[in-house]
């Protein structure tokens, strides 16, 4: 039987899934000038020749790169008041790049100077490094910039300003309605995080009436951009005809896509799926192996079931020895159709003469 997930609620993104925005290292200026002329300008003070002199010799010119220079520069930019360079240096501290160590303090500094320069990754940022501040002191901060940059189109702000509502931690108070319209936000923008929140949300009727057709059709988007937990939930919602017709052939799909990436139930499903033949042509050796793949990486149910081919001789060669191995591994994870066939297993064994 496929294991289902819906026995209980889905699982939804933690508050530990606050995103820092991505540095990324291009110059945002119009200069065109080569490393000896940005290098004269910036040595008049001119601070944005010294954040793009800084942002290319991090990056490297002609092959060769010098980040002791490259963070020199930028925090000259920085001190200059640029708020381009105080948000990357912040995010070069946060990160602990480029030959820095990290530092909460220093980021968070160089955060708030470009936050309070109206810079929204730098208030998206700062927001995400007070709401993990874990006693709660930068609470009332983080919900002001997330915010701040959320009202400003931020996609990552607004997602980070979803999860704080639904969590009712930030400095927010639990608002499920109001985390719905900040991930409607963001998914509408192709944020998969977000997509998948609002999916879980709508799925469970969670700050909004409940759509599972809805659900899986955000699912869908959330899957077709990758991300693994849609993937999962949208197979297992082909297969049960949970929100939308039944269509094993696409939860097979699906449980594939997830599988492919490591997703142990996804793996475990499509073995079941496998071995039965159900929704797809039946194929033992395919679902053996799957099974091993699940039960490598410590799943109960998949050491159970590899346990019970290789007890059977179902699909592969009968090897006592290594069923009772697995019969042992999912026992030993309290996991009880093992315990009990382990038990009869050792019986039998025992009573050979």
């Amino acid at each position: 039987m496929i294991r289902g997930i819906f026995n209980a609620q889905l699982r939804l993104g933690a508050l530990s899934a606050l995103l820092l925005m991505g540095f990324v290292l291009t110059a945002p200026f119009s200069y065109s000038a080569d490393i000896d002329s940005l290098k004269k300008m910036a040595e008049k003070g001119d601070r944005d020749a010294q954040l793009e002199l800084g942002l290319k010799l991090m990056k490297g010119n002609n092959g060769s790169a010098d980040p002791d220079q490259g963070v020199k520069w930028i925090t000259k930019a920085a001190e200059n008041g640029s708020p381009k360079a105080q948000y990357s240096l912040g995010l070069i501290y946060d990160k602990g790049e480029y030959g820095m160590s990290r530092d909460v303090g220093e980021a968070t500094k160089w955060y708030q100077k470009a936050a309070e320069q109206g810079n929204t990754k730098a208030q998206s940022n700062l927001g995400a490094i007070l709401a993990d501040s874990g006693d709660g002191s930068g609470a009332e901060g983080s919900l002001k910039w997330i915010k701040s940059a959320a009202m400003k189109g931020d996609t990552k702000a607004q997602f980070n300003l979803g999860l704080l509502y639904m969590r009712g931690e930030g400095g927010a108070e639990k608002d499920p309605k109001a985390a719905v319209d900040w991930f409607l936000m963001a998914a509408q923008k192709g944020h998969v995080e977000a997509q998948y929140n609002l999916a879980t949300m709508l799925y469970n009727g969670d700050g909004v009436p409940q759509d599972k057709a809805g659900a899986a059709a955000v699912y869908k988007k959330a899957a077709l951009g990758g991300h693994v937990e849609s993937q999962y939930n949208l197979a297992t919602m082909y297969y049960q005809g949970d929100g939308v017709p039944e269509d094993k052939k696409s939860a097979a799909e699906f449980y594939q896509k997830a599988a492919d990436k490591g997703h142990v139930g996804a793996m475990y499903n499509l073995g079941v799926m496998n071995l039965n033949g159900d929704g797809v042509p039946q194929d033992k050796q395919t679902a053996y192996e799957l099974f091993g793949k699940a039960a490598d990486q410590g799943d109960a149910q998949a050491q159970y079931g590899l346990a019970s081919m290789l007890i059977k001789g179902d699909g592969v060669a009968r090897n006592e020895k290594q069923a009772i191995e697995w019969f042992e591994k999912a026992a030993g994870q309290g996991f009880q159709p093992a315990v009990a066939d382990l038990g009869k297993l050792k019986k039998t064994v025992q009573q050979q003469p």
